[in-house]
């Protein structure tokens, strides 16, 4: 597909005949073919896959010569590969006053569903900048520019332990799938040294919840034991909950 370029000499190439490629500048290095594909709204995806691969210079995404098999995007807006899950065009960043409102009514989607956060009580436009803001770090998944997540992190408790962290995770109800939960969870584990944190331990993560305690295991967490009957459910029933703990790599 590329054909024969000298060492160091680039060539544009477009992609418009072979269905999932993305557009962009084919580069012959030393001894690789890369791809050079700037940060464009329709490269995104494949550049928040490709940088586990390669590095950023200049703002542009350099990637070595796996481009063809990595660059065929499923039809699905994500992209997977080595273990990667990511939606095209989802940014995550530290949360700001004007993403209050939206934050407000993901969080109270999860309380409301009452299988999954053990507060009872939404959050309401008066009490939920202070809650936000008393965190020790607050961040949004933004998806295409719309708010589509959210994460907390804050001491799991106090003093001569207060240098283990707890985290909530929320995913607004139809961005579910995409894989946003598990962007934010890898987000948050990248926050925690950096804010004097050493261990992050889950609480109360609902047994029923498979799918979360299967991503939770994916990424390194593990599991410290049940407590039978710990979650109080909506129908008056109780469900078991896990306790789990990850171990940063130091």
């Amino acid at each position: 597909m590329f054909g024969r370029l000298q060492a160091g000499r680039e060539k544009r190439v477009s992609f418009a005949q072979e269905p999932g490629l993305v557009p962009g500048v084919v580069w012959v290095g030393e001894s690789n073919i890369a791809l050079l594909c700037q940060l464009r709204q329709r490269c995104k995806g494949i550049a928040l896959l490709c940088q586990q691969f390669g590095c950023y210079k200049d703002g542009i995404l350099i990637m070595h010569s796996h481009f063809p098999r990595l660059a065929r995007v499923p039809q699905r807006p994500k992209a997977r590969q080595a273990g990667l899950w990511y939606t095209p065009g989802m940014t995550i960043r530290a949360y700001n006053e004007l993403d209050i409102p939206a934050m407000t009514e993901i969080w109270n989607e999860v309380v409301e569903e009452g299988n999954a956060f053990p507060q009872n009580e939404k959050l309401g436009s008066l009490n939920s900048s202070v809650f936000f803001a008393g965190q020790s770090y607050t961040a949004v998944a933004l998806e295409e520019g719309k708010l589509a997540g959210l994460y907390i992190l804050h001491p799991n408790n106090v003093g001569r332990v207060g240098h283990i962290a707890n985290a909530s995770y929320a995913v607004k109800k139809s961005m579910q799938g995409k894989g946003i939960g598990k962007a934010l969870v890898e987000d948050s584990l990248k926050q925690l040294s950096s804010l004097g944190f050493r261990i992050l331990q889950f609480n109360a993560v609902v047994a029923s919840n498979t799918r979360a305690l299967a991503l939770y295991e994916r990424l390194g967490f593990e599991r410290l034991g049940t407590i039978r009957g710990g979650f109080a459910m909506d129908d008056g029933s109780f469900e078991d909950i896990v306790s789990m703990v990850y171990y940063p790599k130091h």
